[in-house]
């Protein structure tokens, strides 16, 4: 049977907030109550990818999730470059009087967190890196090839956000994007990471295969790393229910771990791995040593 799309459904919700400081201007969501948490999209993102996210995080989190430069609402101007993007977002803290949050990136959104961790460590409480870009090392016709086989396993409830996202942010800004994706290599910032990390992939993820991510937590100091059973790439859309114990467990974990200061002694965290699946509707997290 062929599968039916139909367009995402508009929820109810408060508009989303402006902010303009200096030259940077910054679209964002704000929900919730509590320690601070930033959401990050990815390529051709919004606030939008996280609704399935945003309603639970927020019940322990004040969660504000931006739109990126060239996305989303914010899609009148060009990608800003990562070290750029990092700052921007440092500063947005910064004018919301944000000392240290928890910082949570899928995709391109966790390349970002990646430099924002490194160039901000100040800022950054808990790292989470779902599916992050950063050490892809392929050219953009792999890339393009690996985006053909991307729909496979993606949630079909998902392809209409994808693609009224796609199309808002322009085929101009989702080139630049990309490409300065593959064009960059963020190995050399990992272990310069401090804050406790929890790197998460999926099972079927066909842009960011789980081997890579599984090398990417490798190479920082205090990382777990987690696979999501039967997930493709934009995991914390179509396997959220995990998703999203993985993420609270996490982050709660850490909650009253160092309010101030640097993160402290995390070895017990290095080299954690675990395999989380959906059994009707409920994670089982799964641990082994790895």
């Amino acid at each position: 049977m062929r599968a039916r799309f139909t367009l995402p459904a508009r929820r109810q919700r408060a508009p989303l907030e402006h902010l303009v400081r200096d030259s940077y201007r910054w679209i964002y969501s704000r929900d919730g109550s509590g320690p601070p948490l930033l959401l990050i999209h990815g390529l051709s993102g919004s606030v939008r990818w996280w609704q399935r996210n945003i309603p639970v995080l927020s019940r322990s989190f004040t969660v504000y999730a931006v739109e990126l430069q060239g996305f989303g609402g914010n899609r009148n101007g060009r990608p800003l470059p990562f070290r750029e993007s990092a700052d921007s977002l440092a500063a947005f803290m910064g004018a919301l009087g944000i000392e240290r949050a928890h910082i949570a990136g899928h995709s391109m959104g966790g390349h970002i967190a990646i430099y924002l961790a490194a160039y901000h460590p100040e800022r950054v409480n808990r790292l989470v890196l779902a599916a992050p870009s950063g050490m892809l090392r392929r050219g953009l016709p792999h890339m393009v090839l690996r985006l053909a086989t991307h729909g496979r396993y993606e949630a079909p409830s998902f392809v209409p956000t994808v693609v009224m996202d796609a199309l808002r942010a322009g085929p101009v800004n989702l080139l630049l994007a990309a490409r300065a994706i593959l064009r960059d290599d963020v190995e050399t910032l990992l272990q310069s990471i401090s804050a406790p990390t929890l790197v998460i992939a999926g099972e079927r993820d066909a842009l960011v295969p789980p081997g890579v991510s599984a090398s990417l937590a490798a190479a920082i100091k205090a990382a777990r790393f987690v696979v999501l059973k039967g997930a493709a790439h934009n995991l914390m859309w179509d396997r959220h229910t995990a998703f999203n114990q993985a993420v609270l467990e996490f982050l709660q974990e850490g909650s009253a771990a160092y309010p101030a200061g640097g993160p402290g002694a995390e070895s017990a965290a290095r080299a954690t791995s675990a395999y989380v699946e959906d059994r009707d509707g409920s994670p089982a997290p799964e641990e082994a040593s790895g």
